[in-house]
């Protein structure tokens, strides 16, 4: 569990600046400062208040009656002053009390949920900054290997090996890889402020996010992420609304039942100078039929609710066997592109830009061979960035880290 009242930045100033911005920063910067999450810290806050509301049994009522006033004035009055209290029947402080700890602990187990769906969608955030990165790395590269394709064909067409068309047209894949630079650039930045915004805060910048974009590990066994999705919040969640909407008809059917109130007291006659002790007991007569009207509305709720369990249940069976396919077809993908299609696009272009100098090869087979390496490049991190989503929304649903 992540503290929710601590992170380190890099001066005191009010404006925090990281060089480097891990991926923990960036989860605790989320985690303390998420409005998403101060709304859910408050509803825990409001669910403890109605639990200690539940405990509070009825109260002592103190009732003083003064009767035969008239014209003479009070020497014929009889005065009574009585205690009484109401009695609850039917179980009903133990089902508020069931009910209410229900609503506290959904409350904190969706604080629990909300910490997990921000922890994935800051893993999908800060992947895709490192991914960015990485495009943008590139896509410097390609402008520089199309400035040194520029200068070889210049060199070629002097020697007598090449054409100006063949210049022209590395000037113009020059232009290209200038203007994917720029792309890749606003896409960086665009990334950057996406994470921003999940920590709320303008106030809180960083240079560059550091990562291992291409670290990867290969997908657990099926039978160990079926397990590791049966303790997650969502899932209690699910199990809870489950237990509270039966709780809440347990409660209407105490309420149906009708309270008594017992009072005792002391009456005093002022004519006669003389004190009485009052005793009764008070038991409303009404309608077997009764919150009738709430306790079926209670039960609906409480069949909808199992309906519900039971589809949200299956659904998320249904999304976590999709995902595990995606999660294991997303690893043999990376690893099939980092063990041989990059090997071989780079093999396959060292031998032509060789031949190409000695004018062995035309300058569009020598393109060729230099397109299929940069694709074979943009692939694969276009890969890794599908695998680290995917792994993000497997983390979300179930208790792998």
């Amino acid at each position: 569990m992540y503290n929710r009242h601590f992170f380190c930045y890099a001066d005191d100033t009010t404006t925090r600046h990281f060089q480097q911005l891990t991926y923990s920063q960036a989860l605790q910067l989320v985690i303390n400062n998420n409005p998403k999450l101060k709304a859910v810290d408050s509803l825990i806050d409001t669910a403890k208040t109605r639990k200690t509301i539940a405990e509070v049994s009825p109260e002592l009522e103190l009732e003083i009656e003064v009767e035969g006033i008239d014209d003479s004035g009070i020497d014929n009055t009889e005065t009574a002053i009585v205690l009484s209290k109401t009695i609850e029947t039917g179980g009903k402080k133990p089902a508020r009390r069931k009910t209410t700890e229900l609503e506290r602990i959904i409350a904190e187990t969706n604080q629990a949920a909300t910490i997990k769906q921000l922890t994935s969608e800051t893993t999908i955030v800060f992947y895709d900054i490192l991914f960015c990165q990485q495009k943008l790395q590139l896509a410097k590269d390609s402008l520089k290997n199309t400035e040194d394709t520029y200068s070889l064909t210049q060199r070629q067409y002097e020697l007598g090996k090449g054409t100006k068309t063949d210049t022209a047209h590395a000037r113009t894949d020059t232009f290209n890889a200038q203007r994917q630079l720029k792309q890749a650039q606003y896409q960086l930045e665009s990334a950057k402020a996406k994470l921003q915004t999940l920590w709320d805060s303008s106030d809180t910048d960083f240079e560059i996010a550091s990562g291992e974009f291409e670290g990867i590990s290969e997908p657990v066994s099926w039978q160990e992420l079926q397990n590791s999705a049966k303790n997650t919040p969502a899932f209690k969640m699910l199990e809870l609304e489950l237990q509270l909407s039966k709780a809440r008809v347990n409660l209407e059917y105490a309420e149906s039942v009708n309270d008594f109130s017992i009072s005792a007291g002391v009456q005093y006659f002022r004519e006669s100078n003389d004190n009485a002790f009052i005793i009764g007991m008070a038991v409303p007569i009404s309608s077997s039929k009764k919150n009738k009207a709430a306790i079926q509305q209670a039960s609906s709720s409480q069949a909808v609710s199992q309906q519900n369990y039971f589809a949200a249940k299956a659904e998320l069976d249904y999304e976590l066997s999709d995902l595990y396919l995606q999660w294991c077809n997303a690893y043999e993908t990376v690893t099939d592109i980092q063990k041989q299609l990059l090997p071989a696009a780079e093999e396959v272009y060292s031998a032509a830009e060789k031949e190409y100098k000695l004018g062995k090869i035309s300058f569009l087979n020598f393109l060729e061979a230099r397109e299929t390496l940069f694709d074979s490049r943009s692939q694969y991190l276009e890969s890794l960035a599908e695998y680290h989503n995917i792994k993000a929304d497997i983390i979300a649903i179930t208790n792998l880290q």
